[in-house]
């Protein structure tokens, strides 16, 4: 710290409170489900640490020295940071499939450059990654907010140091004003209107969190001074820390967060930093015991060490009970005091770094490309995939036909629990096989101990399990699929330009991925395509739902969507979609809403000329296929049972129903019986979550086209 401030025992006390309510959220102690918020603590507690070192550094010399500024923060922070992103690393690429690396890799490469919080950011609203693990350094989003705060905010004070002297102002009065007015204000409001549009996003938007930091640098710049009384200063303070205790233990994941939620965390911080260091009291006296003193100063370590072992045994598990968890956290101390003792404490108070700050920035520079290292050589780990062609993954020798069925299978039952083996009846005898490429293979009346007996005969999959995420339509690259916060319509044009027959492909990403293979059916028949789709968001009038939250984006895109249908209507339209249900409030049915404003928009449509089609959705695996048949060595232990509601379909079956609409259902060529593959014909069907692969969807033009072709004059 700068001259004039000892060490305050109360702040590492509450370093301590902060850490402590982190990890015990993440053992998945149920009373602490708003332990998240010991996050927030630490966000005041370093803005208030860091502006009072940078304003006496101002006040001495008359100028904030940058160099210095950030060698400190270099030798503090990088030491340990390279080390667990080096062991998490290490153990990903050990202990995690190949389908993991790529998305895992970049999580390390972004944590190390400290930019992992954008990076979550859109992975959270990104339906690509709706099945992406929890990152093993998805902790590092508050670490790189922090450093996003130190790059920034010396600057700013170095700004009001020349203004003040420039004008004659206080200097703290100008610090005041520039934190106020610059930061802290704008941040809070932008927190506030964007956890009410996206919580997801906002959660790790660092526009979202600089007033927290800010307002630890507020109270670092007030006036000095204590209130009246030592009475009431220790009754206020034991409030402040109910509260915080309170808070952790009342709010939960329901909560949108940060927003103007957050000020339950911030503000008696806030206040606890101001009151405190004015002498001995109860409160000073309480956070100042010798076990809160250790857990203050290994609170750094704890929180970089605690999660990566969480989340790489969660992935190669799949999932941690509340106890598993609790050991975990548990252990992790060791690693923690370990790296305190050897690496963060001996390298912050080196004397050869300490005492040349071009040292200590090389130190952290190095550092800092080791991270960056690290995760590009995990990502890079990924064998390649070439060009168009899928890559292929040989499987073992075929298995006996009598082997178990669903071992390791993760699907849910009809009653909504786990599919035992015992669920099926093994195959005890050959049955006539499935033969031909991808959907080729199943045709006429395919029977289960078919669909089983032929998974144990598939050698070669395409695409590469770790190809899965990648084997896109085009409409991804082409920008015609709409991101989840965005509004605006785009709009995509395929087919043959100056054709008879209008088509549009409206609807979500169960739409879309329809893309490629109306592109190949419309151009041989001369017709002209028309493409609107957006993540998310099904077509209806109703509110449609983002999780617990209206969704506000999709609201305007259906009405400009509907409203350009209207205008120009196309002959055919066809769509498809995985929500099931729409947004609703107290006493209202969400499968009701959702139903009412599909067949409203579909009515205007019909009422207009278009002939509607409904295009199924296909059933939910409820898992991750491709990390199944990546890890397994026997297909059939990766089947997953057929529920015929599951996804969008029981929103579209009623719909079909009450509309007499016309539908196109291809289950009987993807879940054929009461059993899923997850391959059929050498093909993998899944990349993320419900999502059919391209390869899988290549396969299915002839059957789609006939389809469609018969369920509508107009074609």
């Amino acid at each position: 710290m700068g001259s004039g401030h000892g060490k305050r025992r109360d702040i590492e006390g509450l370093r301590a409170l902060a850490v402590t309510l982190v990890l015990l959220y993440h053992a998945q102690l149920p009373w602490f489900a708003g332990g998240f918020l010991g996050v927030d603590v630490f966000f005041v507690i370093s803005g208030f640490l860091i502006t009072r070192s940078l304003v006496d550094e101002a006040s001495e010399h008359g100028t904030i020295r940058l160099g210095r500024f950030y060698a400190r923060r270099a030798r503090r922070l990088l030491p340990a940071a390279a080390l667990v992103l080096l062991a998490t690393a290490a153990a990903v690429r050990t202990l995690l499939p190949v389908t993991m690396w790529r998305d895992l890799g970049t999580d390390i490469a972004a944590a190390a450059t400290y930019v992992v919080n954008w990076r979550l950011a859109a992975r959270s609203i990104d339906y690509l990654a709706e099945d992406v693990v929890a990152s093993p350094v998805q902790h590092f989003w508050s670490l790189a907010i922090e450093e996003q705060f130190y790059l920034v905010w010396p600057l700013l004070l170095l700004a009001a140091v020349v203004v003040a002297r420039w004008r004659g102002w206080s200097l703290r009065t100008v610090m005041l004003v520039v934190l106020g007015l610059l930061v802290a204000l704008p941040s809070l409001t932008w927190s506030v209107v964007s956890t009410d549009a996206l919580a997801a996003r906002a959660f790790f938007d660092t526009g979202t969190r600089m007033w927290e930091l800010a307002a630890g640098g507020l109270v670092a710049l007030a006036p000095g001074g204590r209130l009246a009384g030592s009475r009431v200063r220790v009754v206020l303070k034991l409030l402040a820390l109910a509260v915080v205790v309170a808070a952790a233990v009342v709010v939960d994941a329901t909560v949108a967060w940060p927003g103007w939620a957050a000020l339950v965390a911030v503000a008696p911080t806030a206040l606890l930093l101001h009151l405190g260091g004015h002498g001995e009291d109860l409160v000073e006296r309480g956070l100042g015991v010798a076990p809160l003193q250790r857990v203050g100063a290994w609170s750094y370590s704890l929180y970089l060490w605690h999660w990566p072992p969480l989340a790489v045994l969660a992935a190669r598990w799949g999932g941690l009970e509340i106890g598993e968890a609790v050991v975990i956290v548990a252990l992790s101390v060791v690693p923690a005091v370990l790296s305190y003792r050897l690496v963060e404490n001996p390298v912050r108070f080196a004397p050869q770094l300490v005492g040349g700050n071009r040292r200590s920035l090389a130190m952290g520079a190095a550092l800092s490309l080791v991270g960056l290292v690290a995760g590009v050589a995990v990502w890079q780990s990924v064998p390649p995939v070439g060009g168009d062609q899928p890559s292929v993954v040989t499987l073992p020798e075929p298995v006996t036909a009598d082997s178990h069925p669903l071992e390791h299978g993760y699907g849910s039952g009809p009653d909504g629990g786990p599919v035992a083996a015992d669920d099926l009846t093994p195959v005890a005898s050959p049955a006539p096989p499935l033969e031909g490429y991808g959907a080729a293979a199943l045709v006429g009346d395919v029977t289960e101990e078919q669909v089983l007996a032929h998974l144990d005969t598939i050698q070669q999959v395409t695409p590469a399990p770790h190809a899965a995420t990648s084997d896109l339509p085009r409409v991804y690259a082409d920008g015609c699929h709409v991101p989840v916060p965005i509004d605006a319509v785009r709009v995509c044009e395929y087919g043959d330009a100056a054709g008879d027959v209008h088509v549009a492909l409206v609807g979500d990403s169960k739409a879309g991925q329809w893309g490629d293979a109306m592109e190949v059916i419309g151009e041989r028949h001369g017709w002209r395509l028309t493409y609107l789709l957006k993540s998310g968001c099904e077509l209806s009038t109703a509110t449609s739902a983002l999780g617990e939250e209206p969704n506000s984006s999709c609201n305007s895109w259906n009405q400009q969507v509907l409203a350009r249908l209207l205008q120009e209507p196309p002959d055919v339209l066809l769509t498809s979609q995985v929500s099931s249900h729409a947004y609703a409030e107290d006493g209202q049915d969400g499968a009701q809403l959702i139903l009412e404003g599909m067949l409203d928009a579909y009515a205007q449509l019909e009422e207009a000329g278009t002939d509607v089609v409904v295009l199924l959705d296909n059933h939910n695996p409820g898992g991750r296929v491709y990390e199944c048949v990546a890890r397994e060595d026997q297909l059939r232990s990766c089947t997953f049972p057929r529920v015929e509601e599951s996804g969008g379909r029981g929103a579209q079956l009623a719909a079909i129903a009450r509309g007499d609409l016309d539908a196109i259902d291809l289950a009987d060529r993807v879940c054929p019986t009461a059993s899923c593959p997850p391959v059929v014909g050498g093909v993998l069907l899944y990349r993320q979550g419900s999502h059919l692969t391209r390869t899988y969807v290549d396969t299915l033009v002839p059957v789609l086209e006939e389809r469609l072709l018969a369920v509508t004059s107009v074609l």
